[in-house]
């Protein structure tokens, strides 16, 4: 039997969103609960869709954080490692 498809709509008040929808499951309801911390998505339940636009805002609000975290901080230690080095050689 094949799958269902997702045709929306959008669950979001005035969304008219007519590309892609994404059917939300327990999982994508519980990673919407512990991002939620001001509950304003608390409406949202369990075979609800949301259009590809608000799906990346407000189930994966945090995607690629910690990526760009750790990109900014191998940056500033090579600086400070640059910076390091150059006064060793300034100093000799």
């Amino acid at each position: 039997m094949p799958r269902a498809k997702n045709l929306g709509p959008c669950v979001i008040t005035g969304c008219d969103g007519t590309d892609r929808f994404y059917k939300m499951t327990t999982f994508t309801i519980e990673k919407i609960r512990n991002k939620d911390l001001e509950n304003k998505y608390d409406f949202i339940k369990e075979g609800d869709q949301l259009c590809s636009k608000h799906y990346p805002d407000i189930v994966e609000p945090d995607r690629n954080t910690k990526y760009r975290q750790k990109k900014i901080l191998m940056n500033q230690i090579s600086k400070e490692l640059t910076i390091h080095i150059v006064n060793l050689h300034l100093a000799n």
